[in-house]
């Protein structure tokens, strides 16, 4: 795995919450992430996301939006999604260096 799969994953869970309603600023736009959603089940791109991305983004939905996790279910399973593994500490320290 690569840095850019590091970034990736954080775009991915942010934009499939997003794409399921979740709002967490009232400034934040939806129509990116659907687009996002949109463009992976013409699978026009590869949307990335690790076990750990896929937890939290369901547990942030138990939490705070309970009535969206089957549709978070539903959407997971026909959204073409590449599954890889969690980044190593070493993956993480270097993705921080250049992320904020």
């Amino acid at each position: 795995m690569n840095a850019t799969y590091i970034v990736t994953v954080y775009v991915v869970i942010d934009d499939v919450l997003k794409a399921i309603g979740h709002v967490d600023d009232s400034r934040t736009v939806i129509s990116s992430a659907r687009d996002l959603i949109q463009l992976a089940l013409e699978v026009q791109v590869t949307l990335v996301v690790s076990p750990t991305v896929l937890e939290e983004a369901e547990r942030n939905l138990s939490k705070n939006a309970p009535g969206k996790v089957e549709f978070f279910a539903a959407l997971i399973a026909v959204v073409p999604f590449e599954l890889v593994t969690d980044p190593g500490k070493e993956e993480i320290l270097e993705a921080a260096s250049y992320t904020e």
